[in-house]
């Protein structure tokens, strides 16, 4: 047995794990106390279960979705590594138990260093893929594969510590009594380091990023806002998707791709690229006022890859799908 079937074997008996726990909250929590969450727990099941049949390498899924699931496994592990894992062999070798005792090491594992380390694994995936002619769609399957693979590694990792914790650092009734009332005094969420962990794929990527979103621009909370946004990973994929295209149509032009990264002379390739006036750059920095020009633009750039009109407005108004659909729909090069 090699080491690549020894780690789908290993994710494979994590999945399992998950589902039983995904299975156990749903009919002794959701289904009993009829949760508005019913129907979430259905898209986790269907999820892990996805993951199950890529895990055992089922041939026929693999082939008809074009997807190689190695690529996906490695650069999730990378970041599980260089996250989770990292941070809980730091916290315990150094018997960190809770929360106020983290210190230092909150400037090294926070969600700003973790949305950057997820962002270069997601672009060293596309990169990856990129090498093969595969459609928008398996491109999004891809990515989303990447996502889910991701929460059920760190759940993983999380249980492994938990237990790894309990054998190596054994805590007392005691120590467990007065760790539970400084919880409450300090109202710490989750208050231990190492507790238990819940595989909760909704939450973790959905509910908690874009109720902390909502709840910074109610607070006017600016520091708070771009955290959240590092700290979801959807978010996260949709800008790397966008900008990804972007240098995709730049490559396709004989343009420099990197240039896509850069705001006021992405603008001035995407005006040349669609023969569109230099003079439309003013327009283009004025908030709100842009989607104009940019409208214009993308009317364009939906002719040049003979893209029905329609496609312009779901270029301005969701640029992360829509310029995904139209320039990386034949293949990703």
């Amino acid at each position: 047995m090699n080491y690549k079937n020894l780690l789908k074997y290993s994710l494979t008996i994590l999945l399992l794990i998950s589902l039983i726990e995904k299975l156990y909250v749903w009919i002794y929590i959701y289904v009993l106390e009829e949760s508005i969450y019913f129907h979430f727990i259905i898209l986790e099941i269907l999820a892990i279960l996805f993951l199950i049949f890529l895990a055992i390498k089922n041939k026929k899924i693999e082939t008809s979705l074009n997807i190689n699931f190695n690529h996906t496994l490695k650069y999730s592990l990378l970041f599980i590594l260089f996250t989770s894992f990292f941070e809980k062999f730091c916290y315990l070798i150094l018997n960190i138990q809770t929360p106020k005792s983290v210190g230092f090491f909150q400037l090294l594992f926070n969600p700003i260093n973790t949305g950057i380390i997820f962002s270069f694994c997601l672009v060293f995936l596309i990169l990856k893929i990129r090498k093969t002619k595969i459609s928008f769609n398996v491109f999004l399957i891809y990515i989303l594969t990447f996502i889910i693979t991701n929460c059920v590694l760190k759940y993983g990792n999380d249980l492994i510590f938990h237990y790894l914790n309990k054998i190596i650092h054994p805590v007392s009734q005691t120590q467990k009594a007065e760790v539970g009332l400084m919880n409450l005094v300090t109202n710490f969420s989750g208050g231990e380091t190492f507790e238990r962990p819940s595989f909760n794929i909704i939450t973790e990527l959905f509910i908690y990023p874009f109720d902390n979103i909502i709840f910074s621009l109610k607070s006017f909370n600016i520091t708070m806002f771009l955290t959240s946004i590092l700290y979801s990973k959807l978010i996260l994929s949709t800008f790397i998707i966008f900008y990804y295209s972007s240098y995709v149509l730049f490559v396709n032009h004989n343009k420099k791709g990197l240039y896509a990264l850069i705001p006021i002379k992405k603008d001035l390739i995407f005006l040349e690229i669609t023969k569109k006036p230099l003079w439309w750059l003013i327009l283009l920095l004025i908030p709100f006022i842009r989607i104009v020009p940019k409208y214009l633009i993308n009317v364009e750039l939906s002719k040049l890859y003979q893209k029905k009109n329609s496609y312009s407005y779901g270029m301005t108004l969701m640029p992360w799908l829509f310029y995904g659909m139209v320039i990386l729909n034949d293949k990703t090069k």
